[in-house]
């Protein structure tokens, strides 16, 4: 488990640091608690997924089993809402109303694929080895 709490910490803070700027772009703010949101979301979205599938086929059968199935996927759509609410209302989660200079986010994805090329040359890795793993 602490090898998938790992691998789940390294693609949520890769996703974000990918990210961020066209979200700050395009919406005007970005989560800071957004990768500790995640990582308590992440285990119950797929269980959401399957269990909503689930019980839109049991409805083709029976409403009274489906109905005990959405209770279940309400449950978990409630744990995700309730996280979701609670990491936005803590202070400090989020800067809203900003501007970033389209200039700037350009340099940041050039810093960023610098940076990414310089840690493969390192690994002495090519970036097909990162897309085949």
């Amino acid at each position: 488990w602490l090898h998938w709490l790992v691998l789940s910490v390294l693609v949520t803070f890769g996703a974000t640091l990918t990210t961020w700027p066209i979200i700050l772009y395009r919406f005007g703010n970005v989560s800071f608690i957004s990768p500790v949101a995640n990582l308590l979301v992440q285990p119950v979205f797929p269980a959401l997924m399957v269990v909503s599938l689930a019980t839109l086929l049991l409805s083709l059968i029976s409403i009274p089993l489906a109905l005990i199935g959405s209770w279940l996927v309400g449950l978990l759509y409630d744990w995700m809402d309730i996280v979701t609410r609670w990491l936005a209302a803590l202070p400090g989660a989020a800067l809203a109303e900003a501007t970033i200079s389209p200039l700037i986010i350009y340099i940041y994805y050039a810093v960023l694929l610098l940076v990414s090329s310089l840690l493969l040359k390192m690994q002495r890795r090519r970036w097909r080895e990162m897309w085949i793993h």
